[in-house]
């Protein structure tokens, strides 16, 4: 298993040791449960850059941007919602800092994204909220080599 995947399950299984959260799931797309607050994660790119310019195979720095979906239901009150979505996020972040050591593992990003129109998810007439948290994961391999993951 590649390096990547081993990561983003690794995440996965940390997150779903918080029972704040309904479902965790590796997927690019909204969560297959219908239940929140939910979770989705997925690898946003990766970066590799060679340690030496020497013939190989050689050390890789490589750093991989994951994105961590937090799914939550529109409340008609919007202050609630966005209060949901606040611990929603706290709860991610106080897992990735209790279980990561800061220099594998940080922040760099985050976005809000409403979904209003019901068509575009396939859902009721509810209203989706994401906010899409980006964490950079820092490890290293040798050039091709698929190494385990300490």
């Amino acid at each position: 298993m590649h390096p990547r995947r081993l990561i983003l399950e690794q995440l996965k299984d940390l997150l779903a040791t918080d029972n704040y959260f309904k479902s965790v799931a590796i997927r690019r797309l909204r969560p297959a449960q219908k239940s929140y607050p939910a979770v989705t994660l997925y690898c946003a790119g990766e970066t590799n850059e060679n340690m030496t310019i020497h013939p190989g195979p050689r050390p890789q720095d490589r750093n991989l941007n994951i994105n961590i979906v937090v799914w939550e239901r529109e409340d008609t009150n919007g202050e609630a919602t966005e209060s949901k979505l606040d611990i929603a996020t706290a709860h991610v972040e106080s897992a990735i800092a209790e279980g990561y050591n800061s220099n594998q593992i940080w922040a760099i990003g985050l976005t809000d994204t409403v979904f209003d129109d019901p068509g575009e998810l396939e859902i009721s007439e509810d209203m989706l909220r994401t906010v899409t948290l980006v964490y950079r994961y820092s490890y290293s391999t040798t050039e091709g080599q698929i190494v385990a993951l300490p």
